[in-house]
């Protein structure tokens, strides 16, 4: 493709993810935890391909900050519900019924607390995503050429197999959360460029299968603050979620050790 082409692309997709952001915040039949895991999906996506421009030489890193603060302020809704996701992962692993008693327990108390994070203020919602629309439609895109793509995704990669032996080293949640990231903004990169630039697609199942096994392991790391939290992190059900989290670990860990080969 010509740098002409691979900007109007790329100015595209990001628009469409935007507007597509914009029209379910409004549709007043979805649901508020439908539209906060949607709308947060979008943004990393957008946030993507803003880096990939952005490391291409576009003026994009202040528009990707924006996306960023918009996606955290919507992080803790989410986690409410990623916590329940997370348990009923863990449900349908353990075997003993005193485990899944535990575990169904934990379940109901989540749940509340999950019902009383109160009302989306879908309004400014729209409108964050709609300004920062806006100001992407204005972002010279003129400079982005392939070479220069090309090597943005490599430093992507290069991030990705950095943090890779940085959580080997040491596997500490916050090094597996920065790893998740990396790994999602390559998966994303690569979604878009696979039939954009020869060779850009390569390895996309298994990065697919490490960001689904990172999103679970962060969704571990966040109830497990909240159930420190609930006075819940103890005990039978404390050792039943560091395993779920150790078994997650070690997953991630072989299949990023092998896609980040040195």
């Amino acid at each position: 493709m010509s740098a002409n082409d691979l900007s109007a692309a790329l100015a595209a997709a990001v628009d469409r993810r935007l507007v597509r952001c914009a029209r379910l915040v409004a549709a007043e039949e979805e649901k508020t935890a439908t539209i906060v895991h949607e709308v947060r999906k979008d943004l990393k996506r957008v946030r993507a391909l803003l880096r990939l421009a952005a490391d291409a030489g576009a003026d994009a890193a202040e528009l990707e900050e924006a996306c960023s603060e918009l996606a955290r302020a919507l992080s803790r809704r989410r986690d409410a519900d990623a916590v329940l996701e997370a348990l009923d992962r863990l449900s349908h692993r353990v075997s003993d019924a005193g485990d899944a008693d535990l575990v169904a327990e934990a379940r109901r108390h989540l749940d509340v607390r999950a019902r009383n994070e109160g009302e989306l203020d879908r309004a400014a919602l729209r409108a964050e995503l709609l300004r920062i629309r806006r100001l992407v439609r204005g972002l010279d895109l003129s400079s982005l050429e392939a070479v220069k793509i090309e090597n943005a995704l490599a430093v992507t990669v290069d991030e990705a197999r950095s943090l890779t032996a940085r959580v080997k080293a040491r596997p500490r949640a916050k090094r597996f959360h920065a790893l998740r990231k990396a790994v999602k903004r390559e998966l994303h990169q690569r979604d878009w460029l696979t039939r954009r630039l020869r060779g850009s697609g390569t390895g996309r199942k298994r990065l697919k299968h490490l960001a689904t096994l990172l999103g679970e392991n962060q969704d571990i790391s966040v109830l497990k603050d909240f159930l420190r939290h609930e006075g819940l992190h103890k005990g039978r059900l404390k050792q039943l979620v560091n395993e779920e989290r150790d078994r997650i670990r070690a997953s991630a860990l072989k299949i990023a050790r092998a896609l980040y080969r040195d």
